[in-house]
Protein backbone atom coordinates (compact mmCIF):
# COMPACT_ATOMS: atom_id res chain seq x y z
CA UNK A 1 0.00 0.00 0.00
CA UNK A 2 1.39 3.31 -0.99
CA UNK A 3 0.22 6.85 -1.27
CA UNK A 4 0.41 6.58 -5.05
CA UNK A 5 -2.46 4.12 -5.37
CA UNK A 6 -4.70 6.23 -3.10
CA UNK A 7 -4.87 3.83 -0.17
CA UNK A 8 -4.01 4.81 3.39
CA UNK A 9 -0.83 3.33 4.90
CA UNK A 10 -1.47 1.14 7.99
CA UNK A 11 0.33 3.62 10.28
CA UNK A 12 -2.16 6.39 9.39
CA UNK A 13 -5.37 4.39 9.80
CA UNK A 14 -7.69 5.17 12.68
CA UNK A 15 -7.41 2.49 15.36
CA UNK A 16 -8.59 2.03 18.91
CA UNK A 17 -7.39 0.12 21.93
CA UNK A 18 -9.25 -2.21 24.25
CA UNK A 19 -9.13 0.47 26.95
CA UNK A 20 -10.84 2.99 24.66
CA UNK A 21 -13.49 0.43 23.77
CA UNK A 22 -14.13 -0.25 27.47
CA UNK A 23 -14.45 3.49 28.14
CA UNK A 24 -16.99 3.73 25.31
CA UNK A 25 -19.00 0.81 26.70
CA UNK A 26 -18.90 2.37 30.18
CA UNK A 27 -20.17 5.68 28.78
CA UNK A 28 -23.00 3.93 26.95
CA UNK A 29 -23.90 1.99 30.11
CA UNK A 30 -23.92 5.18 32.19
CA UNK A 31 -26.14 6.92 29.63
CA UNK A 32 -28.57 4.00 29.51
CA UNK A 33 -28.58 3.83 33.32
CA UNK A 34 -29.48 7.49 33.52
CA UNK A 35 -32.20 6.97 30.93
CA UNK A 36 -33.64 4.22 33.12
CA UNK A 37 -33.74 6.54 36.13
CA UNK A 38 -34.89 9.63 34.28
CA UNK A 39 -35.18 9.70 30.49
CA UNK A 40 -34.63 13.47 30.36
CA UNK A 41 -31.36 13.24 32.29
CA UNK A 42 -30.18 10.37 30.09
CA UNK A 43 -30.90 12.27 26.90
CA UNK A 44 -29.25 15.43 28.25
CA UNK A 45 -26.18 13.45 29.31
CA UNK A 46 -26.04 11.76 25.91
CA UNK A 47 -26.24 15.14 24.15
CA UNK A 48 -23.44 16.51 26.34
CA UNK A 49 -21.30 13.38 26.16
CA UNK A 50 -21.34 12.77 22.40
CA UNK A 51 -19.32 15.85 21.33
CA UNK A 52 -16.98 15.31 24.29
CA UNK A 53 -16.43 11.69 23.25
CA UNK A 54 -15.67 12.76 19.68
CA UNK A 55 -13.21 15.42 20.88
CA UNK A 56 -11.52 12.90 23.19
CA UNK A 57 -11.13 10.42 20.33
CA UNK A 58 -9.64 13.12 18.10
CA UNK A 59 -7.23 14.21 20.86
CA UNK A 60 -6.12 10.62 21.48
CA UNK A 61 -5.65 10.06 17.75
CA UNK A 62 -3.56 13.23 17.40
CA UNK A 63 -1.47 12.34 20.43
CA UNK A 64 -0.87 8.85 19.04
CA UNK A 65 0.11 10.32 15.66
CA UNK A 66 2.57 12.62 17.43
CA UNK A 67 4.16 9.59 19.07
CA UNK A 68 2.82 10.07 22.61
CA UNK A 69 -0.29 8.11 23.51
CA UNK A 70 -2.72 9.16 26.22
CA UNK A 71 -3.28 7.07 29.33
CA UNK A 72 -6.70 6.53 30.90
CA UNK A 73 -6.42 9.48 33.27
CA UNK A 74 -5.53 11.87 30.46
CA UNK A 75 -8.45 10.60 28.36
CA UNK A 76 -10.81 11.00 31.31
CA UNK A 77 -9.54 14.53 31.96
CA UNK A 78 -9.95 15.54 28.31
CA UNK A 79 -13.44 14.00 28.29
CA UNK A 80 -14.54 15.86 31.44
CA UNK A 81 -13.02 19.13 30.23
CA UNK A 82 -14.82 18.68 26.90
CA UNK A 83 -18.15 18.15 28.68
CA UNK A 84 -17.52 21.35 30.62
CA UNK A 85 -16.65 23.31 27.49
CA UNK A 86 -19.70 22.03 25.62
CA UNK A 87 -21.95 22.81 28.60
CA UNK A 88 -20.57 26.36 28.76
CA UNK A 89 -21.13 26.76 25.00
CA UNK A 90 -24.73 25.55 25.21
CA UNK A 91 -25.36 27.75 28.26
CA UNK A 92 -24.01 30.82 26.44
CA UNK A 93 -26.16 30.01 23.41
CA UNK A 94 -29.22 29.67 25.64
CA UNK A 95 -28.55 33.01 27.29
CA UNK A 96 -28.09 34.64 23.88
CA UNK A 97 -31.33 33.05 22.65
CA UNK A 98 -33.22 34.31 25.69
CA UNK A 99 -31.86 37.86 25.44
CA UNK A 100 -32.29 38.27 21.70
CA UNK A 101 -35.72 36.63 21.83
CA UNK A 102 -36.98 39.18 24.36
CA UNK A 103 -35.37 42.04 22.48
CA UNK A 104 -37.04 40.97 19.23
CA UNK A 105 -40.36 40.59 21.00
CA UNK A 106 -40.17 44.05 22.60
CA UNK A 107 -39.18 45.75 19.34
CA UNK A 108 -41.76 44.10 17.07
CA UNK A 109 -44.71 43.59 19.46
CA UNK A 110 -45.95 47.20 19.76
CA UNK A 111 -46.38 47.52 15.99
CA UNK A 112 -47.26 44.02 14.84
CA UNK A 113 -49.13 42.49 17.77
CA UNK A 114 -48.40 39.54 20.00
CA UNK A 115 -48.05 36.89 17.29
CA UNK A 116 -45.62 38.92 15.19
CA UNK A 117 -43.59 39.81 18.29
CA UNK A 118 -43.31 36.18 19.41
CA UNK A 119 -42.42 34.98 15.91
CA UNK A 120 -39.77 37.65 15.40
CA UNK A 121 -38.38 37.08 18.89
CA UNK A 122 -38.05 33.33 18.42
CA UNK A 123 -36.49 33.65 14.95
CA UNK A 124 -34.02 36.35 16.01
CA UNK A 125 -33.28 34.49 19.25
CA UNK A 126 -32.61 31.28 17.36
CA UNK A 127 -30.21 33.03 15.01
CA UNK A 128 -28.43 34.72 17.92
CA UNK A 129 -28.26 31.49 19.92
CA UNK A 130 -26.84 29.47 17.03
CA UNK A 131 -24.31 32.20 16.28
CA UNK A 132 -23.11 32.27 19.90
CA UNK A 133 -22.97 28.47 20.04
CA UNK A 134 -20.81 28.28 16.92
CA UNK A 135 -18.51 31.07 18.12
CA UNK A 136 -18.12 29.52 21.59
CA UNK A 137 -17.35 26.07 20.20
CA UNK A 138 -14.78 27.48 17.78
CA UNK A 139 -13.21 29.53 20.58
CA UNK A 140 -13.19 26.78 23.22
CA UNK A 141 -12.46 23.85 20.89
CA UNK A 142 -9.82 25.05 18.44
CA UNK A 143 -9.28 22.88 15.40
CA UNK A 144 -5.54 23.55 15.35
CA UNK A 145 -2.72 21.68 17.02
CA UNK A 146 -3.71 22.74 20.55
CA UNK A 147 -5.54 19.47 21.22
CA UNK A 148 -5.43 17.87 23.79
Amino acid sequence: MSAEDGSTPPSERWTYSLGSLLLLVTLIAATLGLMGLSPGMGIAFGVLATPALIRTAVAASRARAAGAGLNGYEKAWIFLASIGMFFISVLAAGIAFYGVCWAGFVVVEPDGGLDAGLSAGIILGGIGGILVLVLMIRWLWPLGKRLP
